[in-house]
């Protein structure tokens, strides 16, 4: 089933925190051990028989592009260029002429979780949701917000990085959305999808899968050095 879903990765960010780190590349591009770690997203989506992923780049993009050029890659991989910073959410509706699939994947270009794709997709599907979104639990939420469910497990509310250290549910950055999503979209072409639209949307069918696996956002200092040290934790074939 997972072929014939589209996958889009959002690698177009300036990386201003990342850039503390290193400023000679994407975030995409970043190392972990031999591979990049753009690398290690697309052997994740290929495993679970996804079979095409649009690279959605901006900043340092070409650098992406020369990388792949020549290489065999277990999907097949198209690019979608924003020639100015766009957002999240206007990086996802530039790529919509590319995406044939009535239901897609969208990645955060630098987060990376070991949660089952299977089940998040038979969950979305089960739902009949017009997005679902990949959550995990952390004992502190306030750099990363929280994201509220109700019983059904469908998404009633955001509070965004909130300034007290506490448990809560917080968006892994991937989410399964519909093609009829870019109807809800906003007309201007930057927007983020995190603040300018998830909550926006919160009267359509959003539900939130969660996770009891790890997720690693490589953006921040901590965030790389804790994937570099760790790079076993993923499950992935090498």
């Amino acid at each position: 089933m997972n072929k014939n879903i589209d996958v889009v990765i959002l690698c177009g960010g300036l990386g201003k925190r990342f850039r503390q780190i290193r400023s000679d590349c994407p975030k995409a591009l970043a190392a972990i051990h031999q591979r990049t770690f753009l690398d290690i997203l697309l052997e994740q989506i290929a495993h679970y028989g996804f079979k095409k992923a649009i690279l959605c780049i901006g900043y340092k993009g070409q650098m992406i592009k020369d990388y792949y050029c020549g290489k065999t890659l277990p999907l097949e991989i198209t690019y979608s260029k924003e020639t100015r910073p766009l957002g999240t959410g206007g990086a996802l509706k530039n790529a919509k002429g590319l995406i044939n699939s009535k239901l897609f994947l969208v990645i955060n270009g630098d987060t990376i979780t070991s949660a089952d794709l299977n089940s998040f997709v038979a969950f979305h599907i089960r739902k009949k949701a017009v997005m679902s979104m990949l959550l995990v639990r952390a004992k502190k939420s306030a750099s990363l917000g929280n994201v509220k469910l109700n019983g059904q497990s469908q998404i009633i509310g955001f509070e965004e990085k909130v300034n007290r250290e506490i448990p809560g549910l917080v968006n892994a950055g991937m989410y399964l959305m519909v093609s009829g999503i870019f109807k809800l979209m906003p007309r201007r072409r930057r927007f983020s999808l995190e603040y300018d639209f998830f909550p926006r949307i919160l009267d359509e069918k959003c539900y939130g899968f969660l996770s009891a696996r790890r997720f690693i956002d490589i953006g921040t200092p901590q965030g790389y050095r804790e994937a570099i040290s760790q790079p076993h934790q993923w499950h992935l074939k090498r």
